[in-house]
C-alpha cells in the first residue's frame, strides 16, 4: 500500500491544480491547456490509483470526487467551445490594466515633480 500522506499530496495537490484551471477557465482564458490538463487527470491512473486508496479525515483521498470534478471542467471548457465564447477582454484583464495605468501614471507624476 502506497504511504497515505503521498496519496493525501498527490490528491490535494491536483485539485489544487484543477480549481487553478477551472477559475481560469471560467473566464475564459487557457482553455487548451486547461482541458489538456484534465485530460491528463483522467487518463493518467491519478484516478484509479486514488479510488484504490479512499481515505477520511486529515489526510483526505477522495478519487471518487476528484474523477467527478475533472469530468465537471472538461465538459464546461468544451461547452465554451462549442459556445464560441467571442475573445476580448473580461473584467479581471481590464482590472490588471488599470491598475498598470495608474502605476504609470504615479511614477510619471514623480518624475515630473523631481525636475
Amino acid at each position: 500500500m502506497p504511504d497515505a500522506v503521498t496519496l493525501h499530496i498527490i490528491y490535494r495537490e491536483t485539485m489544487t491544480h484543477l480549481e487553478s484551471w477551472e477559475n481560469l477557465a471560467r473566464e475564459g482564458k487557457d482553455l487548451m491547456p486547461a482541458l489538456d490538463f484534465t485530460r491528463y487527470v483522467l487518463w493518467s491512473g491519478i484516478v484509479k490509483l486514488l479510488k484504490a486508496y479512499p481515505a477520511e479525515g486529515t489526510l483526505k483521498v477522495d478519487g471518487a470526487f476528484l474523477e467527478w470534478k475533472a469530468k465537471e471542467v472538461a465538459e464546461m471548457i468544451q461547452a465554451q467551445f462549442k459556445g464560441g465564447k467571442p475573445p476580448g477582454a473580461t473584467s479581471t484583464d481590464l482590472a490588471s490594466i488599470n491598475h498598470k495605468l495608474d502605476l504609470i501614471a504615479g511614477r510619471l507624476a514623480r518624475i515630473t515633480n523631481i525636475n
